[in-house]
């Protein structure tokens, strides 16, 4: 209904993952449903700043951003680890679907579900890193953000290099 789609965009938008039905997005049982609430949250994750230069087409800017790119390395590696743990769920688009869903609630901190989120031990370590990284800085989503992230991992890269090569 009108009801639904209004409170579910407003809820995907500010990541708060509010949902009219007991089952979340699975409720519908609609895989357009499911692709568009997807994209929506990976939106969403995005700092807004890139979204402006989207808007603009100031793609130079786009293609330099270091956070950009490991947000998006993080979406596509952490797709495939889930896509290969539920392989035999169905078809190669519904684990696609379900596995990319997976991971834009889990990095945009939406909490949004379309499958059980009964994990086995290492993917479980998985999920706690995508809820702990979170969606980008300057975006609406929580968590430590991935361009903090990507800091932290440059400032341990170059003192290790310091350590051993002074």
């Amino acid at each position: 209904t009108f009801f639904e789609s209004l409170c579910h965009a407003f809820s995907t938008v500010s990541t708060g993952g509010f949902s009219t039905r007991n089952n979340s997005i699975s409720g519908f049982d609609s895989a357009a449903i499911e692709w568009v609430v997807a994209v929506s949250m990976i939106f969403s994750g995005i700092n807004i700043v890139i979204l402006w230069w989207i808007w603009k087409r100031k793609i130079r800017l786009i293609a330099t951003n270091s956070e950009l790119r490991f947000f998006a390395l993080l979406i596509v590696l952490c797709t495939f680890f889930f896509g290969v743990w539920i392989r035999n769920s169905g078809s190669f688009e519904e684990v696609i679907r379900d596995s990319l869903f997976l991971v834009a609630s889990l990095l945009s901190t939406t909490g949004f579900s379309t499958v059980d989120w009964g994990f086995p031990s290492a993917m479980t370590g998985i999920v706690l890193l995508l809820l702990g990284t979170g969606a980008m800085a300057g975006s609406s989503g929580g968590g430590y953000g991935s361009g903090r992230l990507l800091q932290h991992y440059r400032f341990a890269r170059r003192e290790l290099t310091q350590q051993l090569k002074p």
